[in-house]
């Protein structure tokens, strides 16, 4: 493997004396770091729900263990219980009590800029150059890393991990190669040819010849792409211009796709009410032939078992199609634990931007990338890098496991996802596959990190809320072929286009809505010129 981007500098001396003021709710403060002077910083962030298996808290990772020793800090994590995340962000936020380190900043409501300006984050726009160097150089070294990062006013108010390249998408359509061989069947590329392939693994046997998403329309996409639209916001590819999803023609013919699909017993016919454990028992035995999800994760259960695999590209309704939407990543990291913001509590604000900093020097992004030389990983003369069986054979973690406790998958660090991830770079298969995803155009996706005025997030809320509820419930009523708004009289299987649905979409004015997004858009593009 190559080394890492030779353009990050080795992080500044650590033993500088520093000072500057900070606004802390019209106060000014003054702090100063000393290096040699032991401090304390909290640090309030969620913890991944599957790396419980490797660590408890991030304190239990080498990464951080690292961290501290070299800055001369104590970490004290604070992990809100799984499920309260946003409700205890809130609270939190509510009571001002205010730890030093909050991530995810986003989480903020109105935003990370309206942290900022109601006084709980500290405005790094000006100190970052100077205190964070390494970060101000990553962000400054690509527009599409910089757009995502400031806020709509071009302020910084978070450290954000990210990637100098747009990683692979790690979603996408899997079948199991036996069955396709069984029947005598290539991989499918159209509808056509996927109909095809459910139908011989449903003569097969097959209980769930597809696994398919319990809301009906998958969250990224796969099938409804092939017919122009998206599950909810997306932008035209051509024009720029926002239009939302259920309300286009392309969405009505994908349904009644899926309707015809569940009445011949292609996807699984309890698909509403499948738990991830079902399914899971479904696809690693004779239950299901084909499922829409990660490449690492189905590795991860398909090659223990033996069982062959093959990621199929995202269908095209005929040949020769081209797709413009699929699950894609930004520059920056949408991870939880990957924006994190000082607040103005913060008693020591210049040694937490110097850990915060740390994982954007070549030094710092190792150790969150690939852990302790020796101890996770080795290296040889020319910058190969190959993980040790602490990672990829320990008798203790899975190796999804032990990328949270001998390195950080996700974090305030430039991730090289493409290398260090350990699933993916050591298999084969799944890294093909992901390969393969990423050559599909993207266009259509709308950034995670537009942002919305109060005044627009009140509009947008009091339009679509009881929308997206009614039109949730009305397609997935279509697809189990229910009473429904959607269904035309004399032929329920076909959707009315003037129908009550189309209707009540009208009366909302989404017109009004589609103003506010593109809007948004329009200012997130506007960003970096």
């Amino acid at each position: 493997m190559k080394k890492l981007t030779k353009w990050i500098a080795i992080m500044m001396s650590v033993t500088m004396l520093v000072s500057f003021s900070a606004c802390n709710k019209g106060e000014e403060t003054s702090y100063e770091d000393d290096m040699s002077k032991h401090v304390t910083l909290t640090f309030w962030t969620p913890v991944q729900a599957w790396a419980k298996g490797g660590i408890d808290t991030l304190a239990d990772s080498d990464v951080y263990k690292e961290i501290e020793k070299k800055f001369n800090v104590t970490i004290k994590f604070t992990h809100p219980v799984a499920g309260q995340e946003t409700t205890q962000f809130n609270l939190m936020i509510t009571k001002n009590e205010l730890p030093d380190i909050i991530s995810p900043a986003r989480w903020y409501q109105g935003g990370i800029q309206r942290g900022i300006d109601e006084g709980a984050f500290l405005d790094l726009t000006n100190l970052i150059e100077q205190y964070a160097p390494d970060y101000y150089r990553t962000i400054k070294s690509m527009k599409e890393i910089e757009r995502d990062v400031v806020t709509d006013s071009g302020n910084v108010g978070a450290i954000w991990g990210v990637s100098l390249y747009e990683e692979y998408p790690w979603y996408g359509p899997i079948l199991k190669q036996q069955w396709l061989d069984d029947a005598g069947l290539d991989v499918p590329e159209t509808i056509a040819d996927w109909e095809e392939v459910l139908t011989a693994f449903k003569e097969r046997g097959a209980i769930a010849p597809m696994i398919w998403h319990s809301s009906g329309v998958d969250p990224f996409g796969i099938f409804l792409s092939a017919y122009g639209a998206a599950p909810g916001w997306y932008v035209d590819y051509e024009t720029k211009n926002i239009k939302y999803g259920p309300v286009q023609e392309g969405f009505y013919q994908f349904l009644e796709l899926i309707r015809d699909w569940y009445k011949k017993g292609l996807i699984d016919p309890n698909f509403s009410s499948t738990d991830w454990n079902t399914a899971l028992e479904q696809i690693t035995s004779g239950g299901s032939g084909a499922i829409m999800q990660s490449s690492d994760t189905m590795a991860s259960y398909f090659d223990p078992k033996n069982i062959t695999w093959v990621a199929a590209p995202y269908p095209v309704l005929n040949e020769g199609d081209e797709i413009h939407y699929r699950q894609a990543s930004d520059f920056a990291s949408s991870a939880n634990n990957a924006c994190a913001a000082i607040s103005t509590s913060c008693k020591n604000p210049v040694r937490a931007l110097k850990v915060l900093n740390y994982g954007y020097t070549e030094e710092g992004a190792k150790l969150f990338n690939y852990g302790i030389k020796g101890r996770s990983y080795t290296e040889d003369e020319e910058g190969n890098i190959t993980f040790t069986d602490l990672v990829v054979n320990n008798p203790n973690y899975t190796v999804n496991h032990a990328v949270w406790r001998y390195k950080m998958h996700e974090g305030t660090f430039i991730r090289d996802e493409h290398k260090s991830n350990p699933v993916m770079s050591a298999n084969a298969q799944s890294y093909a596959a992901r390969e393969a995803w990423g050559r599909i155009d993207a266009s259509s996706v709308l950034p995670s990190f537009m942002t919305y005025t109060p005044e627009e997030e009140r509009r947008f809320s009091d339009t679509m809320n009881d929308f997206s509820n009614y039109a949730a419930t009305q397609l997935l009523k279509f697809i189990l072929g229910q009473e429904n708004d959607l269904s035309r009289s004399d032929n329920p299987d076909l959707i009315n286009r003037n129908g009550k649905y189309q209707q009540e979409a009208e009366k909302l004015d989404l017109d009004e809505v589609v103003q506010v997004v593109q809007a948004s858009y329009d200012r997130y593009m506007a960003r970096v010129d």
